[in-house]
């Protein structure tokens, strides 16, 4: 309506100034003196003024970018649950309004109803909702209702207090309606000339819709002329009135409208020249001025540019769209939402009192993907901490991680071996023994103490009975695939070691015939090895451990038992301790045999041909399958074995563990003899005159650890024992 009154008013004033001769433009002084019989261009146009709701509303309905905008802000808002929530936030569905926010009426859900809220707000600066109830006064439904339909009645007692009596409807043709003020929930932006009534967001820029409107029409007409610049015929003898017309009609025919572009215009008796004139400075105002426009409706609606679909980083990418719709949930759609929510809390406290104490109205904002928190910054403070002896439980109270207490999490401990912090226990230090009778549940928790009993017992299967061989089988399925993976990484470790060698090596030598031997430190980086190694290492070491334990724990409780602990401290204790001590034997090993060869080397005086030769050589054995299955094996037993003694201590219904032997034809003497030794839980073997606290213990020595396959049993509790406990 008000668009096409002021589209209407631009056409009949262009058809009238089309029609009246016009003077040379002042931007080309050149042309003084000539007669301008024909100009087509643009010309100023009076604004009209935006004053009422429907003004507004035509705007909504008609101008692409407010539109656009609002859209926006009703997408992202109208879906949104609206519900009542008590006092710590959780929410209550069966409340009556929890209910009645989400029926709203048998017309339409409550995503419309907040739609046609938003839509209000935004156009006309204020919104109200009608609650209609029952006989009774039961909340029943709830419908929207266009601001400038509904008159308030102020309360004649109080007339400094906006405190409403009622309202009242005044469309045409129902003039009757009218409702007490628990009837009708009123929201509004603040307005400071008037405390009854909202202000509009579209006042703000209703100048600039103005002039963006006319440079539409513009626009349009200037493509309908032609789409060029102005331009004037020049006649210096001077034309009749007749023929200016007759100029007029032809130009108008031929050489105007979309259809013409680009055709020559031919010159008739009396023309002999065309002026073409460059674009008015004012014209490309008006183009300015629509990019103004645009930018003036985002700034007020709160809507980035990138989301109402101009600017130069429109949909460029998905990083800046996700930073572009956190700016509107931050600074626009979150405070509207709490106006919302803030005065349908106070309505049904006060107004229509519904709610009890601590209930309030609260919209659910899980689903915001861009407002949740990123706990990354966290999560990096938190290893930071932990690392530096921070105990976890402090560390989850104080960042809010939203993890949980965890067992031990009150102690802190250093980052490698996992000991606790303050202690002056070194890291990595061999395990304690301690008389039978002298372990306390505690310390046994953080160090599994290995201690000598004189009455072992025999209760496991017979030796290569098919009970045994059946529990070795289980044991080996999980074992031999971690194996393999092992070795694949030892042979890629070792080959990455012989390179580097290799070519610091190279590197080292002079420009000479006879080769230079430098101190093996600066060929072989023992503590850079030392950590390579272990990270290498790491992830299979945790992986047997997690797939150990969850099978003990299984075969222990059965599959509806509690899950493996992978964080307890003597599991992560544990770990360290194999990873540490491999590492520290393997490459002890290589840097003493790779010594050796270049000493040979050195003593022979070879070449630096032939020394490469040697390491390779060396390498190659060091590769060899027969090497790396004995290391991975080793590794890996002494993972499974510490994983099930991790296991049966986290069951609770673990007594004892009994020594269960290799039955391949390869064993130990010393370890068939161990067969079916029992211990209580914790208590160490005694195997070959050594105190072994489970197959592979990384302490044993290299004669009852290396390539060992044996494996544990657990005993457990009767039931009468457990109901004693």
């Amino acid at each position: 309506m008000w668009i096409r009154d002021v589209r209407n008013r631009y056409n009949s004033i262009m058809t009238q100034r089309a029609m009246v001769a016009q003077r040379a433009i002042s931007h080309r002084p050149d042309l003084a003196g000539r007669v301008h019989i024909y100009r087509g261009g643009a010309d100023e146009i009076q604004a009209v003024a935006l004053n009422d709701y429907t003004d507004y509303a035509d705007v909504h309905a008609q101008h692409v970018w407010f539109r656009k905008g609002v859209k926006v802000i009703s997408d992202n808002l109208s879906p949104l649950p609206v519900r009542v929530v008590d006092a710590d936030g959780e929410p209550k569905d069966n409340h009556p309004v929890s209910q009645l926010l989400t029926h709203c009426n048998d017309q339409h859900g409550p995503a419309q109803l907040w739609a046609s809220w938003v839509a209000h707000m935004v156009i006309g600066g204020e919104s109200f909702v009608e609650i209609l109830s029952s006989v009774g006064g039961k909340p029943l439904q709830l419908w929207a209702r266009r601001p400038d339909q509904i008159a308030i009645v102020p309360d004649a007692s109080r007339p400094t207090y906006p405190n409403p009596l009622g309202y009242k409807w005044i469309d045409s043709e129902d003039d009757g309606m009218e409702w007490d003020a628990a009837d009708m929930m009123h929201w509004k932006f603040d307005n400071p000339v008037n405390v009854w009534r909202g202000l509009s967001l579209i006042g703000a820029v209703r100048a600039g819709l103005t002039i963006d409107i006319f440079a539409q029409a513009w626009s349009k007409k200037f493509l309908q002329s032609g789409g060029n610049p102005d331009w004037a015929l020049i006649a210096p003898q001077g034309v009749t009135v007749t023929e200016r017309e007759f100029y007029e009609r032809i130009i108008e025919q031929k050489w105007l409208g979309s259809e013409n572009w680009h055709k020559p215009i031919v010159l008739e008796d009396g023309i002999t020249d065309i002026k073409p004139l460059s674009f008015p400075p004012k014209d490309i105002q008006w183009l300015e001025q629509r990019k103004n426009a645009r930018e003036e409706i985002g700034g007020i609606l709160g809507v980035p540019d990138v989301l109402l679909g101009f600017g130069p980083e429109s949909y460029d990418t998905e990083q800046k769209r996700t930073g572009a719709l956190r700016t509107l949930w931050t600074l626009t759609l979150v405070p509207l939402v709490d106006l919302r929510d803030d005065q349908m809390t106070s309505f049904f406290t006060r107004r229509r009192p519904m709610l009890g104490p601590g209930e309030r109205i609260q919209t659910d904002l899980s689903s915001v993907g861009v407002l949740q928190e990123d706990i990354a910054p966290k999560v990096d403070t938190a290893v930071k901490l932990w690392s530096m002896g921070v105990p976890f439980n402090l560390i989850e109270e104080r960042l809010g991680l939203d993890i949980g207490e965890i067992e031990s999490g009150d102690v802190g401990y250093m980052q490698m071996g996992l000991i606790e912090a303050g202690t002056e226990r070194p890291m990595f230090a061999p395990p304690s023994f301690a008389p039978a009778g002298e372990t306390d549940d505690e310390e046994r928790a953080l160090l599994p103490l290995i201690v000598k009993d004189d009455a072992p017992t025999t209760k496991a299967p017979p030796y290569d009975s098919v009970e045994h061989r059946a529990y070795m089988k289980r044991r080996d399925a999980i074992v031999l695939p971690y194996e393999e993976q092992m070795m694949r990484t030892l042979l890629k470790f070792f080959q990455a070691q012989q390179n580097q060698i290799g070519r610091r090596f190279r590197d080292a030598q002079p420009k000479q015939d006879a080769a230079a031997f430098p101190p093996l430190e600066s060929l072989f980086d023992s503590e850079e090895e030392l950590e390579r190694y272990k990270e290498l290492i790491r992830p299979l070491v945790e992986a047997m451990f997690n797939v150990s334990g969850t099978d003990a724990l299984t075969l222990v409780l059965g599959q509806d038992g509690p899950q493996f602990n992978m964080r307890r401290v003597d599991v992560r204790q544990a770990i360290e301790y194999i990873l540490e001590l491999d590492a520290q034997r393997v490459n002890e090993t290589t840097f003493r045999e790779v010594t050796e060869v270049f000493q040979e080397a050195s003593d022979e005086g070879l070449s630096v041909p032939n020394t490469m030769d040697r390491i390779s050589s060396y390498f190659t054995d060091r590769k060899q399958p027969y090497q790396l299955e004995r290391i991975a094996r080793t590794t890996m037993i002494s993972a499974n074995n510490a994983a099930s003694m991790a296991a049966y201590d986290q069951s609770g219904v673990v007594k004892s563990t009994e020594w269960l032997t290799s039955i391949d034809g390869r064993q130990r003497d010393d370890h068939e003899t161990a067969h079916g030794q029992e211990r209580p839980l914790g208590r160490a073997f005694e195997v070959g005159g050594e105190l072994v606290r489970f197959p592979g213990d990384p302490w044993a020595s290299a004669a009852q650890r290396i390539n060992c396959r044996c494996s544990t049993i657990p005993i457990t509790y009767s039931n009468e024992e457990l109901a004693g406990i």
